[in-house]
């Protein structure tokens, strides 16, 4: 499909030269080159290290409490990114030597912790790695179980130049400027978040990547109908994708469009869908009962809102809208992908219904859920981004198309800028090891130390050996009975009572008190800069757009 010949044809203006094959492949090249060297920045970054193993003890589990069944909690053995033991946990459950395949773990779907289980194994093959289930090995070597995450870390990274190339051939299919080529393909590789979970050793960009496999297959963007073969593997990259997290199946919007439009392959294919999605997760079938109740807990999560963290935000469809996208690409992209998304349904074109299909569909599974995570709207950037260069690829008027041409080179400065201000952060010491670091210079031996709140990921490493550790989550009366010499706190537990202070008022009046005048308070910050005014006013990331740069205070009083 070239829309901009055809444009070309409609109104008599000078036809659009097809670029050529090296140009392409230059910008191609150029944009995994940006993406490559703004994630590798925080490839490396809250490994398990013998330098933050020393700031901890032996009896740290006690602090933050373990199950029978866990391997990492939070601690010494956890990266500081929370999410990336949800891929190690139920890989310490396996055994593949006995055929004990099960990760006794359906809270997402189990392919991407397969494809990392099999890394893994490779990768101790090559004797690059040491695994085992035993907690004390990974206390004794440290550096072990921080390249284990590392290769997680880099099959994301490898997955999201996998993703810009599979964004690439969309983008060629929807115009022949090579000039919108660039923007749009260049917007996706700086988007602020894809750069983040390039990073990050979770499912999160396997999700984007088998999304648009499917969309791929699945024709979108093609004037002619995709043939059968292509449809059936459409539909099997749509299963796939659900089987790495349920909300990815989402994808069956694409091929399923497709089978309907050409009257071809429907029934086979959401078979082959089913039975990718069963192959990649088997044990949803094999040990039923699990699935069944790891699905009523994820269910019941779901409604419930993640705690505290979304308390008191806009519904799930604007956060998305006027916090989540200004953040995870920039205010002025949003903007953007909001013109462009309405362009969509004015100009209408049954080519184009794929795609907004699958926005739809994604869109109302975001509106929906109590769970506002921003990176669950990783895989509507690139298809937004696609809608964008479709449209302009179609203006009548060239100066029209250059005028948009031009707004997105400006949105792709600004997104760069704040990318860049991401990386930036993690050339920096972590905000918990220069808490925990002023803490043990400055605290005595004896002092009691007061978390006031849940301590977890933001909390600085303290030992128990120095500090007496008292756990005060959010409850007054435990903190005025400790009567402790310092207090931590961080923004995770601040921020919603703040913003929802009705809810929770008892908790409102202390953490004003304590971060009030009448205290000593140290604040530790590393805000990505430039400063990230991302929400219409409020300057603080997303829930999980922030987990490496936290803010946390210690209160002397």
């Amino acid at each position: 499909m070239v829309p901009d010949s055809a444009a070309g044809r409609e109104t008599g203006r000078r036809e659009v030269p097809q670029p050529s094959c090296r140009a392409v492949m230059g910008v191609v090249l150029a944009s995994m080159t940006v993406y490559a060297v703004l994630s590798l920045a925080g490839i490396q970054w809250g490994l398990p290290s013998r330098e933050r193993l020393a700031l901890y003890d032996a009896s740290y589990g006690e602090v933050v409490g373990s199950g029978e069944d866990r391997l990492f909690v939070t601690g010494p053995l956890q990266s500081y990114q929370v999410d990336e033991c949800s891929v190690l946990i139920p890989l310490s459950r396996m055994d593949p030597r006995r055929l004990q395949l099960n990760p006794k773990w359906f809270h997402w779907g189990t392919l991407h912790i397969y494809v990392i289980g099999v890394v893994l194994w490779a990768a101790q093959l090559l004797g690059v790695v040491t695994l085992t289930a035993s907690r004390q090995f990974y206390l004794g070597n440290p550096e072990e179980l921080a390249t284990v995450y590392l290769i997680v870390r880099w099959v994301s990274w490898a997955l999201g130049l996998a993703s810009l190339v599979l964004c690439a051939v969309l983008l060629r299919r929807v115009t022949r400027s090579l000039a919108l080529f660039a923007a749009t393909l260049l917007m996706f590789a700086v988007s602020p978040l894809v750069v983040l979970y390039g990073a990050f050793g979770t499912p999160d960009m396997a999700i984007v990547f088998w999304v648009l496999v499917s969309a791929v297959l699945a024709g979108v963007g093609h004037e002619r109908q995709p043939g059968r073969l292509g449809l059936l593997l459409a539909f099997a990259a749509a299963g796939a994708a659900g089987s790495v997290k349920l909300y990815g199946g989402a994808a069956i919007a694409f091929p399923f469009v497709q089978a309907v439009r050409s009257r071809s392959a429907l029934l086979p294919g959401l078979l082959c869908a089913g039975l990718a999605f069963v192959a990649g997760s088997p044990y949803v079938i094999l040990d039923w009962p699990t699935f069944r109740a790891d699905l009523a807990w994820q269910w019941n999560h779901m409604h419930q809102g993640h705690g505290m963290a979304f308390l008191g935000t806009r519904p799930g469809f604007l956060h998305h809208w006027l916090e989540t996208l200004p953040a995870a690409t920039s205010p002025l992209t949003t903007v953007i992908m909001a013109l462009a998304l309405a362009g969509a349904l004015v100009r209408w074109r049954s080519a184009r219904l794929p795609v907004v299909a699958f926005l739809g569909l994604f869109w109302l599974q975001l509106a929906r859920s109590p769970l506002k995570f921003a990176r669950y709207a990783l895989p509507i950037i690139p298809l937004q981004l696609l809608l964008v260069a479709w449209l302009l690829a179609e203006a009548r008027s060239r100066l029209v198309q250059r005028a948009g041409i031009g707004l997105l080179l400006a949105a792709l400065a600004s997104e760069a800028m704040l990318a860049a201000g991401h990386a930036g952060v993690f050339r920096e010491p972590d905000v918990r090891d220069r808490a925990s670091a002023w803490l043990a210079s400055h605290g005595a031996p004896g002092d009691v130390v007061a978390v006031f709140g849940k301590p977890y990921f933001a909390t600085p490493p303290l030992s128990q050996k120095r500090f007496g550790i008292v756990i005060a989550p959010l409850d007054l009366d435990a903190l005025k009975k400790a009567s402790p010499q310092w207090v931590i706190l961080s923004d995770y537990d601040t921020e919603p009572v703040f913003r929802f202070p009705q809810a929770l008022p008892v908790a409102h009046e202390a953490l004003s008190n304590l971060l009030g005048a009448s205290h000593s308070v140290m604040t530790f910050s590393s805000a990505p800069t430039p400063p990230l005014i991302v929400s219409w006013g409020r300057v603080l990331l997303p829930h999980d757009m922030r987990y490496h740069c936290p803010t946390i205070w210690i209160v002397g009083t």
